[in-house]
Order: C-alpha cells, then sequence, then structure tokens
C-alpha cells in the first residue's frame, strides 16, 4: 500500500516569480530579434515599437493577476519571434542577393557601352568606373548608363552594336518580358545602392 501522497501549494510570491522568469525569457529572445534585425537593415523602427507593444500587453496580464495566461502566452510570443526573425533575414538575403544581381548587370552593360568609340572622356570615366564594380550609388550608376546609350544613339544613330546593347539587356533579364534598355533600368532602379555585391547576411 503506497503511503500518503503530499500536495504542496505554490504560493502567490512563487507564481509570480515564476511569471516573472518566463518575462526575462521573452525579453532575451526579443532583444536578439532587434539585434539580428537592426545589423541586418531588415527591422524599421516601427516595427521594433510593435513588437514591443506586444510584449507590454503579455506583461500585462501580470497586473490582472492573469499568471497562467501569461505563462500560455510566452512561449508562444518567443516562437512567433523566431519564426518572424527567420522570415525577416531571408527577405535581407533575397534583398542582398538582388541587389548583388543588378550591380553585375550594370558591370556588364557599361563594359559594352566602353566598346563605343563616341565617348566623351567624362562618359568613358564614369563607366570605367561601374564596369569595374567601384563604390558608386546604384541610381546613379543607371542614370549614366540610360543617358550615354541616348546620347551615343543620338550622335550616330541605331547600329549594330545598339542592338547587340538590346539584346544583352535582355539575356539579363531572364524571365521578364522583352522591354528596351531605358524599360530595363527603370525597372530595376534602386532607392539607395552602393552596388557592391560582398554584403552578407549576420545572424
Amino acid at each position: 500500500m503506497s503511503g500518503p501522497k503530499v500536495v504542496r501549494l505554490v504560493t502567490i510570491e512563487e507564481v509570480r516569480d515564476i511569471c516573472h522568469g518566463h518575462l526575462a525569457r521573452l525579453d532575451a529572445t526579443l532583444a536578439r530579434w532587434e539585434k539580428i534585425c537592426r545589423r541586418n537593415d531588415a527591422v524599421t523602427d516601427e516595427d521594433v515599437q510593435a513588437m514591443r507593444g506586444r510584449r507590454a500587453e503579455i506583461a500585462l496580464l501580470m497586473t490582472k493577476e492573469r499568471y497562467l495566461d501569461l505563462q500560455k502566452r510566452v512561449p508562444l510570443e518567443m516562437q512567433w519571434i523566431e519564426t518572424d526573425l527567420a522570415k525577416r533575414l531571408a527577405a535581407a538575403t533575397q534583398r542582398v542577393a538582388d541587389a548583388s544581381t543588378r550591380a553585375r548587370r550594370r558591370e556588364m552593360l557599361a563594359a559594352q557601352l566602353l566598346q563605343r568609340a563616341t565617348l566623351t572622356a567624362d562618359q568613358r570615366r564614369d563607366l570605367e568606373a561601374i564596369a569595374r564594380g567601384r563604390n558608386i550609388n546604384g541610381v546613379n550608376a543607371e542614370t549614366i548608363l540610360s543617358e550615354t546609350l541616348r546620347r551615343t544613339a543620338a550622335k550616330g544613330g541605331r547600329d549594330d552594336h545598339d542592338t547587340e546593347l538590346q539584346a544583352l539587356a535582355q539575356r539579363l533579364s531572364v524571365g521578364q518580358k522583352s522591354e528596351t534598355l531605358d524599360d530595363w533600368l527603370a525597372a530595376n532602379r534602386l532607392e539607395d545602392e552602393s552596388g557592391s555585391s560582398g554584403d552578407s547576411i549576420d545572424s
């Protein structure tokens, strides 16, 4: 025959300590999320404030003495934060890859334009900088490419090399509809990009 079972009553202070422990783990997860997201430019200040608001909502359960609800919510919230982090890092990785691809396309187009004999000294200097992948703003690079093609075409009219450039732009835009070089440049315009392809995602 088994002996009498001992039931230990948990005091309210112990329950509160348990809840504080849950909130501390949530804070650590949230701090990691913010650190990694900011390091990879994957979050805005508004995103951070929204996430902190979610945390404050859970912490409010303490003041309402809804301790059991808090203990259920915290693990779910931590799991949600980790999932959100993974999505943001994936999106950031894709942005880096897209930026690298666009930079390589600009380099190839610049190299093709450099084969023209009608370039001015300034045009040649700018195109050489783009073709060599030097640190140049993406928007400026695309403007230079577009204006150079228009100016050289205006001087000598369309020639076989223009056709080659059109074919190159189309080959570089695999999976996209047929378009002119200006259309391609407009469709792939960046708001602010250095043109460097050495970025990486840091977790």
